[in-house]
């Protein structure tokens, strides 16, 4: 299966580089493939013809976001939208990574898929707008909303997960 990973750099990335060792992996940093940048995601997209793109790539911190709501929109927004774009075109899966700031934590129990969002920060409405073009653009997709990483790999910023 040939698979395009974006966000090489991060923790979930390289824990997925980890297990997916016998695939033929195309992995792929920010400086490869700004996913920010329709013409170029197109571009790799079309040459490497991937069977699935998993999406790691994201402005993850909540603060930074907030600081920087373009950059928040531009990345977790724009970016999956050209990535589902760039599937449609070669029939590849969108397997994108989100996370439970879709929601806005009042529940008092777990939150299942078909809940409501009601996301409270500039992070979470940026990583719902990306996960609504996805299902707005293409039928072969699969969202995973995480609250946290753990692992033997460790992100440069690990103070934030466990």
């Amino acid at each position: 299966m040939r698979i395009l990973l974006t966000g090489s750099k991060g923790q979930f990335a390289k824990s997925l580089q980890q297990v997916l060792v016998n695939e033929e992996l195309t992995s792929l940093s920010h400086e490869q493939m700004d996913i920010c940048k329709a013409d170029i995601v197109n571009d790799l997209v079309e040459s490497l013809k991937p069977d699935v793109i998993i999406n790691t790539a994201a402005i993850r911190r909540p603060g930074e976001c907030e600081k920087n709501p373009e950059l928040a929109f531009s990345v977790n927004a724009l970016g999956p939208r050209h990535l589902a774009r760039a599937c449609k075109k070669v029939g590849c899966i969108l397997f994108h990574a989100s996370t439970d700031n879709v929601f806005d934590g009042l529940k008092n129990s777990p939150y299942k898929e078909n809940d409501i969002p009601n996301p409270i920060s500039v992070y979470g409405t940026s990583k719902l707008a990306g996960e609504l073009f996805i299902q707005n653009i293409t039928e072969k997709y699969f969202i995973i909303r995480t609250g946290g990483l753990f692992g033997a790999e460790y992100s440069k910023d690990n103070d934030t997960n466990f």
